[in-house]
């Protein structure tokens, strides 16, 4: 404010640079997940409570960054509320990745070996339903509980799909 710079540049470019955070751990965690020996792979809750313990980390350093930084800006709040929808975007589109693997008629010979453990997919949902609350609640204009339950939805879903594939082709 004292040299006379626009705030709403400068918070554009703040949070451009704490969305590229954001995509890293997104990144990261994606090498981590889809290794090669699938064998060695985590424990699906344990894999879902990781990602969120390192993604919300960083979103709650952004957002008391932003609350620290820009306290006066205005439409300092519709900033960080787009801000939000779109690192829960790259977030939500992720899991689904991860819970909800699309099982096409050419890879049916291995699907039935790779279907998730329905207690761990339901266990891993309801982990990543608790570990957004505190987000919701704090931010509910970024509606995280509405795309929860459709990441949530979608996942079950696709688990059930595959399932039903499965069994027609053994049948």
């Amino acid at each position: 404010a004292a040299l006379d710079v626009s705030q709403d540049e400068l918070v554009e470019d703040f949070m451009l640079a704490r969305r590229r955070r954001l995509m890293r751990v997104i990144e990261t965690s994606r090498k981590a997940y889809f290794v090669e020996d699938e064998t060695s792979r985590m424990d699906l809750k344990d894999f879902i409570s990781s990602l969120n313990q390192a993604f919300l980390a960083e979103f709650d350093e952004a957002s008391s960054s932003f609350s620290t930084l820009f306290p006066n800006a205005e439409k300092s709040r519709d900033f960080f509320v787009r801000f939000t929808k779109e690192s829960f975007a790259e977030y939500f589109a992720f899991v689904r990745e991860v819970c909800a693997p699309h099982v096409e008629k050419t890879d049916i010979i291995d699907a039935s070996k790779s279907l998730l453990n329905v207690k761990q997919l339901m266990c891993a949902m309801g982990s990543m339903a608790a570990d957004l609350a505190a987000v919701h609640r704090s931010i509910p204009e970024a509606q995280l509980g509405d795309r929860a339950m459709e990441t949530i939805e979608k996942s079950v879903r696709s688990r059930v799909n595959a399932a039903f594939v499965c069994l027609e082709r053994d049948l």
